[in-house]
């Protein structure tokens, strides 16, 4: 069997009670199902549901995980309906547990003809159920049925290995007009789902299941909180949630970076959540303008909302002598330095991470590729003596990593005599080194 956990983890346990686990989404998961080859590219996949985020995820046989096939809110678990269906109960195929009503609804196969190997999700949250549907193409959600004002905990199609029994004691009797809730989801393209409530086989007397007025859902807002950290260290993330202008406590708000999930927090009296220490590991130096999201799933009473929030990643203070993000010798930093002419000069620089080590990733590094000088401008007749060494190197087309800096060797033979030249160097980060020497 396939068992889901609250941290994310979806586990394989065989027959003797042994788990594997074949993947972690890192989001909270209920209700998994497998359907069909026949049900598109996620057949034969795992689909899990998580509620807080309102989505469905899959997971492959090899363990890839998608996240967000689907978006319904409040999802709760993933139905896949059968080809055929059987019955219990005086007629009903499909039963679901209202949790704030204490009672069971049923659907009759008739509402599911034709809908064989397609999946439903319902809603925890009041949304109703949807309706997932492949059409030999591209996938369509559509409105499946609601009960208004219901809270959905649990759901399943009847068992055809199971044959009908009457489990102890006399059935409860079927509920009298007064007390019999009849739901029919809103009209769509979709068959209507009429659900009435399952007597439950007690000896006690039947549990009414009377319908609730639909709860008003308050309007909710996330406003996420611009966020910087070092490159390879670690960012901490906050952002407060509000409803009509004021601040909601107790509230779980799920965070990401760049779009990849990275925990939750609770709000406190103000409204706050905060996630601290939250890596940036694969996260190159530069400006997100969107790199922080963070979003509430909604309940009973607020509506889900999300919010984004710019996220800038920068290089961190070199251990050592050299420091970092400037020119270092032998070009000198205040602009001083004259080469011979036709000599090659050794640009050197470096930038470090958030424990001081110098980054020797181009991609960290570079603006693009593995980095280049370019020239900015020139003036001519500005240069005194030579006063640095003749360097001949074979010059370089880009920058390369040695000894624990990067290094340029630049051709002169191309410059002219007597001029003083400008350069810079383009780091991924957004920001530049600029430097100058002459040529004599």
């Amino acid at each position: 069997m396939i068992v889901t956990c609250e941290n994310g983890g979806v586990w394989e346990v065989d027959a003797a009670g042994n788990p594997t686990l074949i993947a972690d989404t890192m989001t909270n998961l209920e209700g998994p199902a497998v359907p069909p080859l026949s049900f598109g590219p996620l057949g034969g996949q795992i689909l899990v549901a998580d509620e807080y985020n309102g989505q469905v995820h899959a997971i492959a046989n090899d363990g890839t995980v998608t996240l967000d096939v689907f978006d319904w809110y409040g999802a709760e678990s993933i139905q896949v309906i059968p080809s055929a269906q059987c019955t219990h109960c005086g007629g009903g195929a499909f039963f679901q547990a209202i949790e704030n009503f204490n009672a069971i609804y049923q659907y009759p196969p008739t509402d599911f003809t034709g809908l064989g190997g397609n999946i439903l999700v319902p809603s925890e949250y009041g949304a109703g159920t949807a309706l997932i549907t492949w059409n030999g193409s591209n996938y369509s959600s559509t409105f499946f049925g609601n009960i208004p004002g219901a809270t959905f905990e649990g759901s399943a199609f009847a068992d055809c290995d199971v044959p009908p029994t009457t489990l102890g004691g006399t059935p409860s009797p079927t509920p009298t007009a007064t007390a019999i809730a009849t739901a029919t989801p809103a009209a769509t393209a979709t068959p209507a789902a009429t659900a009435t409530p399952t007597a439950t086989a007690t000896a006690a007397s039947t549990a009414t299941a009377t319908l609730t007025p639909t709860p008003t859902i308050s309007p909710t807002t996330v406003t996420a909180a611009p966020a910087s950290g070092v490159y390879g260290g670690t960012v901490n993330l906050s952002a407060t949630l509000t409803s009509s202008g004021s601040p909601l406590s107790g509230k779980t708000i799920n965070f990401t970076l760049n779009g990849n999930p990275v925990g939750s927090a609770i709000t406190n009296g103000s409204g706050v959540a905060t996630k601290t220490s939250v890596s940036l590991s694969g996260i190159y130096p530069g400006f997100y303008p969107s790199g922080v999201g963070a979003s509430f799933a909604g309940d009973s009473s607020y509506a889900p909302s999300s919010g984004t929030a710019s996220l800038r990643v920068t290089y961190g203070t070199c251990t050592g002598q050299d420091p970092g993000g400037v020119i270092l010798p032998p070009i000198k930093a205040d602009g001083t330095s004259v080469f011979q002419h036709g000599s090659t000069v050794p640009v050197k620089f470096k930038v470090c991470d958030a424990n001081g080590n110098s980054i020797s990733d181009p991609n960290a590094v570079f603006a693009s590729g593995s980095g280049s000088v370019t020239m900015i401008t020139n003036l001519r007749g500005t240069v005194d003596n030579i006063n640095e060494a003749t360097y001949n190197d074979i010059p370089d087309s880009a920058f390369h990593f040695g000894s624990g800096v990067w290094i340029f060797n630049l051709v002169t033979s191309n410059l002219s005599r007597g001029s003083t030249y400008y350069f810079q160097i383009n780091l991924r980060d957004g920001s530049a080194i600029q430097f100058q020497f002459g040529a004599k």
